[in-house]
């Protein structure tokens, strides 16, 4: 998953492990910028390493619906050497804020958001009828499927299909347009498949969530699988690399210090360095 891939939203990007009392006591306050700001163009990432260990059960016990990333240096490119750090990426690409979770005003939030084009999407496009019915009531309903309208425009169908013996004609007609239904909803999948196969998750995610939107409670299901998929495998997608034994001996030496409000790291490499056996204080 590329930063990159989410320019034109708000990312919020939380740097956090599960060992880390003060990150363990931000997410609540994290999940709660979700669920606020998610439908409005925010994004957010929490951003942990191989030492959090148990990261499903964690991500269930504390009921996180936004998306884990697990890697080993992201941090370095935003100077991050504590954590919990949050960094605040605009709809431009550029970092607008960073800092401690609890210096976070929500106001900026807010703000930055006004430069989010929603409208944008994910450049999914409605079905298209290039043969038009020639039954009136069949040609009405294919326009306001074309218009956006594909939900209610579906069940329309299924109604004229149902009515055959009154209306035989005009379900037939129906039966023929949801069949360029059906081929249009195929390609969604297909599309999406082939963006979560070139290691586009998130985005991925994103277009499995407007499909379902689009076609409504008719099969909302396989989208919403795909998506679960899709977000599910952007945990663990990099393992940090071994470390030397030199570095391994010492990491009970390089400066892990927690208080109240953060656990600050004096290398960049620390860590890293307590995948294999973290401080006493911790």
């Amino acid at each position: 998953m590329e930063v990159r891939s989410m320019r034109g939203r708000v990312v919020l990007i939380d740097f956090w492990a599960t060992w880390c009392g003060p990150c363990v006591g931000s997410i609540p306050h994290i999940q709660e910028l979700h669920d606020k700001f998610a439908d409005q163009g925010l994004v957010v990432i929490g951003h942990t390493d191989a030492s959090s260990r148990g990261l499903e059960s964690f991500i269930q016990k504390h009921k996180i619906t936004y998306p884990i990333s697990v890697g080993a240096n992201i941090g370095d490119n935003y100077g991050v050497t504590g954590i919990p750090a949050l960094v605040i990426i605009d709809a431009d690409g550029k970092v607008a804020w960073q800092g401690h979770p609890g210096g976070l005003q929500e106001s900026l939030i807010t703000e930055l958001l006004t430069k989010v084009d929603l409208s944008a999407g994910s450049g999914i496009a409605n079905p298209v009828f290039e043969k038009k019915s020639s039954i009136q009531a069949v040609q009405q309903i294919e326009e306001a499927i074309e218009a956006g309208h594909i939900t209610k425009g579906w069940i329309a169908l299924d109604r004229l299909v149902k009515a055959a013996k009154r209306k035989p004609e005009e379900a037939a007609a129906a039966e023929e347009s949801i069949q360029v239904l059906i081929a249009w909803t195929e390609e969604q999948y297909a599309a999406i498949e082939t963006t979560e196969t070139d290691g586009d998750v998130f985005a991925a995610a994103s277009m499995a969530e407007e499909v379902a939107k689009l076609i409504g409670r008719r099969e909302q299901t396989k989208p919403l699988v795909i998506k679960q998929r899709a977000l599910k495998s952007i945990i663990s997608i990099e393992m940090a690399r071994p470390l030397p034994s030199s570095v391994k001996s010492q990491h009970l030496n390089m400066g892990i210090h927690a208080s109240r409000k953060s656990c600050s790291v004096s290398s960049k490499n620390a860590i890293r360095a307590i995948m294999q056996k973290r401080p006493k204080n911790f």
